[in-house]
């Protein structure tokens, strides 16, 4: 297993869109996969490069419909600015997007954590934060 982190396939509803490698994406009411924050209610990474992939009950035809989401583990996500130690947070963002940014652990409330999705590990050569993917 050369990956670093643990997914499962997760149904997206029928408005999402395609989901970027580490793109931080949201789930609906119904447990779909959605990138509309007026549809969120919780929210996840896309994995990246997963070592085991769970969920797999789909048939090939359904494949448009499912994307892997990382639960455990290390996963790149694609936020920038970051330092380790802070939290990436969801965000709405322009046209009810899902957008996300960093927040220093000084200023994180309850309600901010409890929508956090990972805790920076380190920053990629990229730029992009390497978080600890936190799951409510």
């Amino acid at each position: 297993a050369r990956g670093t982190d643990y997914a499962e396939y997760e149904y997206k509803n029928a408005t999402c869109g395609t989901i970027a490698k580490g793109q931080v994406i949201g789930f609906d009411v119904d447990g779909l996969l959605t990138d509309k924050w007026s549809q969120a209610i919780s929210f996840g990474i896309k994995s990246t490069e997963p070592a085991y992939v769970g969920g797999d009950q789909w048939d090939e035809q359904d494949r448009q419909s499912v994307d892997r989401i990382a639960y455990s583990g290390k996963v790149p996500v694609n936020v920038m600015y970051c330092e380790p130690g802070d939290y990436i947070v969801p965000m709405e963002g322009a046209d009810d997007q899902i957008e996300a940014e960093p927040v220093l652990a000084e200023t994180m409330t309850f309600e901010l954590y409890r929508k956090a999705v990972g805790r920076v590990r380190s920053v990629l050569p990229d730029g992009r934060a390497l978080v600890a993917v936190i799951v409510h």
